[in-house]
């Protein structure tokens, strides 16, 4: 049986998941949780729930009690991912810097994987907090930057979410499904076997910018289509969606805030849970 220890759930966090729930995780689970907090118990026992690892921080030990019960019933791969990207997957504007990463590493380790976070850079309080962000970097900067690490650190999943600075600079927006695709093809080419997990653009509070991102998705949605079908190991998940960080989750207009980077956090687990699922890693 599984023991989480007493969550101390953010205040920035706490009256979102109360309130409205969390993708999927329905407020009756935040409430409880709360609960737990309110009455001071060191530790509860979850009966619905088995090995769900003990965390001690407030939304990843909300997430985890949550999910445990969906949790893939296989045996596990080992995930070496590079996040890759610009300054979303960097972890700019979280108040931790780890952006996505930190909570999206925890709950797939509740879910049974060993997880490595590999990349040249390092951002964030979280131990492993190795990555491949470039702020201010393009689609075609960030492959050059690719091109220098994927050789060293062969991931064998790539958590990519690349062109919000296209569309800001108004660099190209109509080849950047091309671009893209050159990306994802270097990224199998580099580390082979890998899988790619591509997500379209976060949406974007200026009105000029916004059209540029609504652009560059679809032209990213309809390359992984071909993606697809050609039998690439790629998965194409939506964090522009209704499940995805809405305007209110940005903390600039750009960057998500703590829940905009939660949110992140279970679409690409998601994804990766398809890949596995898939027989891809």
């Amino acid at each position: 049986m599984a023991y989480v220890h007493n969550c101390r759930l953010s205040s920035k966090l706490n009256s979102h998941c109360l309130t409205h729930g969390i993708n999927g995780i329905p407020p009756n689970i935040a409430r409880q949780i709360k609960h737990l907090q309110q009455t001071g118990q060191n530790k509860t026992k979850l009966a619905a729930y088995h090995g769900i690892r003990p965390f001690t921080y407030g939304l990843s030990t909300m997430l985890i009690h949550y999910i445990g019960a969906s949790r893939i019933d296989r045996a596990k791969p080992s995930l070496r991912i590079m996040p890759l990207g610009g300054s979303v997957t960097y972890g700019s504007e979280s108040t931790d810097a780890n952006g996505y990463r930190r909570i999206l590493q925890e709950i797939l380790m509740s879910d049974g994987y060993n997880v490595k976070m590999v990349g040249s850079r390092k951002s964030g309080s979280m131990e492993n907090n190795d990555n491949e962000g470039w702020r201010g970097f393009r689609i075609d900067q960030i492959t050059n930057k690719a091109k220098i690490s994927v050789p060293r650190f062969l991931p064998n999943i790539f958590t990519v979410n690349a062109g919000s600075n296209d569309c800001v600079q108004n660099f190209e927006i109509e080849t950047a499904g091309e671009r893209m695709s050159d990306m994802l093809e270097y990224l199998w080419t580099a580390s082979s076997g890998s899988t790619v997990v591509l997500s379209t653009l976060l949406p974007n509070l200026d009105r000029e910018i916004e059209p540029r991102v609504r652009r560059a998705n679809e032209q990213f949605r309809e390359m992984a289509k071909v993606k697809a079908a050609e039998g690439r190991k790629s998965i194409f998940v939506d964090i522009h969606g209704s499940d995805g960080p809405m305007i209110s989750d940005l903390a600039d207009g750009t960057h998500p805030n703590d829940v905009g980077y939660a949110k992140m956090a279970m679409i690409w687990r998601r994804g990766i849970h398809e890949a596995v699922y898939k027989g891809f890693v």
